[in-house]
């Protein structure tokens, strides 16, 4: 099949087309989905970056648990350090963390107000507690370990390395 000059111009004119709309299309793409991007020098800005400070405070954790006694830890859980205040809101849970858990050791954590915490498998505390921004907040938390097992002196070589933690979360703004 013969194709005329005037076919063959219609085509090369389409394939212009199609052409000339990819290009189009690609430009003005590159322009609706850019980047804005800008510098702010300090002295132009007001802003700065949230500093939280949360601390655990924890007496000597070197107290030996024995199948006689049991083991008093007083802590804090507190949001400021001698030169600042922490600046956001925010939320706590405390976390008992231990290396050996097979030592028949049982816990008992309490707010200064003598409410026993409720902690899960984890040795987490099911709530929360919150921690405002910009004031100053000291929490007092009595924790009480105690011998589950029996006199066995089967653990007797096992030691028991236990560390109080606060797992934090920011407060979203209202």
């Amino acid at each position: 099949m013969i194709q005329t000059k005037k076919e063959k111009l219609k085509k090369k004119y389409i394939i212009f087309l199609i052409t000339y709309f990819i290009f189009l299309a690609i430009y003005l793409s590159s322009i609706t989905l850019s980047k804005y991007i800008t510098n702010l020098n300090k002295e132009d800005s007001s802003y700065s970056v949230a500093k939280p400070i949360v601390i655990v405070d924890v007496d000597d954790l070197n107290n030996k648990v024995n199948p006689v006694n049991d083991i008093q830890i007083n802590f804090s859980v507190y949001n400021y350090d001698e030169n600042d205040v922490n600046d956001v809101s925010l939320k706590y849970k405390i976390a008992l963390i231990n290396d050996n858990i097979n030592v028949p050791l049982s816990y008992k954590l309490y707010d200064s107000n003598d409410n026993e915490l409720s902690l899960d498998n984890d040795l987490t505390t099911l709530n929360s507690v919150n921690m405002p921004a910009s004031t100053k907040a000291k929490h007092d938390y009595k924790l009480i370990v105690s011998w589950d097992g029996s006199n066995s002196y089967t653990y007797q070589s096992i030691t028991k390395s236990l560390n109080i933690r606060a797992k934090v979360v920011q407060l979203e703004l209202n």
